[in-house]
């Protein structure tokens, strides 16, 4: 064993197994920790559909934090930004 071990009092092998175990105990924790945070950041997240977002506005409504104007105005300028509808099938030539 080391001789540096003995100076500070710690030349039994439990120290040294016991510290090399928390050492890797702590790095078996950080990799899991740090795999959960990359996969929580790449996670693909679908945008709120206008379905929602109306929801939201319909209920911003009635408990009168939007008058009716204002409800009006926000829903016009979201019908502006929405997907075309698809075709209906029945319609195709």
């Amino acid at each position: 064993m080391a001789t540096w071990l003995k100076g500070v009092g710690m030349d039994s092998p439990a120290y040294y197994y016991g510290g090399l175990a928390l050492l890797i105990a702590a790095l078996i924790y950080g990799l899991v920790v740090a795999r959960r945070a990359w996969e929580e950041a790449h996670e693909d997240l679908e945008p709120a559909s206008l379905d929602e977002l109306l929801e939201d506005l319909k209920q911003a409504k009635a408990d009168g934090e939007l008058d009716d104007g204002e409800f009006a105005r926000v829903r016009a300028e979201l019908g502006k930004h929405s997907p075309p509808a698809e075709p209906r099938k029945d319609r195709l030539h």
